[in-house]
């Protein structure tokens, strides 16, 4: 499965980096965990959370009526770029990731 890049030529994020970076995200209600993340390698974790499964998805057996859990991952280890990781999964089945193209600014993450 891809996923955030293992290593950066940048400095590790700074304090006010990552406040910046996860803005949009506390903005939809999506929490930044920080001992899933990595300053170092610029990659940002986020708390997974429940969501409602869409109306097409079928729970695995023993599944029934439970949310899907969501993952978000936000990586900054690219000059200039940024790339964003959705890993959706049933809490006791199979799942999916969805990395999104990369952007140039948090401000763009807010308008998607």
């Amino acid at each position: 499965m891809p996923g955030p890049a293992a290593s950066s030529s940048l400095a590790p994020l700074t304090h006010h980096e990552i406040l910046a970076l996860v803005e949009p995200f506390v903005r939809a209600g999506i929490a930044p965990d920080l001992a899933a993340s990595d300053r170092a390698a610029r990659v940002l974790g986020f708390r997974a959370r429940e969501v409602p499964p869409p109306s097409w998805a079928t729970a695995p057996p023993g599944g029934a009526g439970e949310g899907l859990l969501e993952t978000w991952r936000l990586d900054a280890s690219q000059p200039g770029e940024l790339a964003v990781w959705r890993d959706v999964a049933w809490p006791e089945g199979p799942g999916a990731a969805n990395g999104q193209a990369p952007t140039d600014a948090p401000h763009a993450l807010r308008a998607r």
